[in-house]
């Protein structure tokens, strides 16, 4: 089963005309024209989604793009309408539309179908993103001023594609196979979250020189570990379990990392000599 939601996160909400670079709304992917339901999606053939100015205390025109990415894998951009009068370009290459007069939100912009096969990438996002047009790299509206009205930004919503599934492993430091790691080189990892639960995750870390390292951290919140002071030109193998709210799991592959031969003159303190010796 395929599902989609949408996160239109604002950043700040305008009560009156926005000055140039403020932010006044977010634009969304939604399964309805009044931004009430999901975008899902559950079989293969016609998908119809909707694109919704949501969170805008009003405007009279907009300015951006929503095209569909490689991760939703197999859809065909079909066509688009939109319920206003003066529309230039389309969705996938960048859009603007003018209202024609002052709008508060929810405002349809855009009904867009696609034939979809069903299949889509794991954790694909389908965002909304800024016209390549405009010269600001920005998603653009006018709001309702008079007499002169004043451009403002929105916030892109987006719409994440797929079967919930358990966090992606997006980065992780130091390196696999890095060799002359200071004695000070601290473990972190970085994620990103398709669970629908509350975006809440716990890390189990396993770290030691045996390559099958044993659990040093359990339930840890942050994404760093220190491992405190190591050893001289020593190779550490560590791993990460990322465990979701709603029990998702995913497993690191188990990485290493060679710490230096020497201790660097201008780093080599006599406590950290006689710590190096005292263990």
């Amino acid at each position: 089963m395929k599902r989609f939601i949408v996160s239109s996160v604002v950043i700040g909400c305008l009560i009156a005309g926005p000055a140039l670079g403020q932010y006044g709304g977010a634009i969304g992917i939604f399964g309805d024209p009044g931004a009430t339901t999901e975008f899902k999606d559950d079989v293969s053939g016609l998908a119809t989604y909707y694109l919704v100015l949501v969170h805008s205390p009003g405007a009279t025109a907009v300015q951006f793009s929503a095209p569909i990415p490689d991760c939703f894998e197999g859809a065909v951009y079909l066509s688009e309408y939109t319920p206003f009068a003066i529309m230039l370009g389309n969705s996938q290459t960048g859009v603007a539309i003018a209202f024609g007069t002052c709008l508060t939100s929810p405002v349809q912009l855009l009904r867009v179908n696609v034939i979809a096969t069903g299949q889509t990438g794991a954790c694909c996002r389908f965002p909304v993103l800024p016209d390549p047009a405009e010269p600001s790299g920005e998603i653009v509206y006018t709001d309702c001023t008079m007499p002169v009205p004043v451009i403002g930004y929105l916030t892109g919503g987006v719409a994440i594609i797929g079967d919930w599934g358990p966090p992606v492993i997006t980065g992780h430091f130091p390196p696999d196979g890095a060799t002359e790691q200071p004695l000070t080189t601290q473990l972190s990892w970085s994620i990103e979250m398709c669970s629908q639960g509350l975006g809440v995750v716990w890390n189990n870390v396993y770290f030691g020189t045996n390559p099958d390292p044993p659990l040093v951290a359990g339930w840890h919140d942050p994404f760093t570990w220190d491992p405190g002071f190591l050893s001289l030109g020593t190779t550490y193998y560590w791993k990460v379990v990322v465990v979701d709210t709603d029990g998702g799991t995913t497993t690191t592959p188990v990485w290493s990392f060679t710490t230096a031969q020497t201790v660097p003159g201008e780093r080599a303190t006599w406590g950290k000599i006689k710590a190096l010796y005292s263990k």
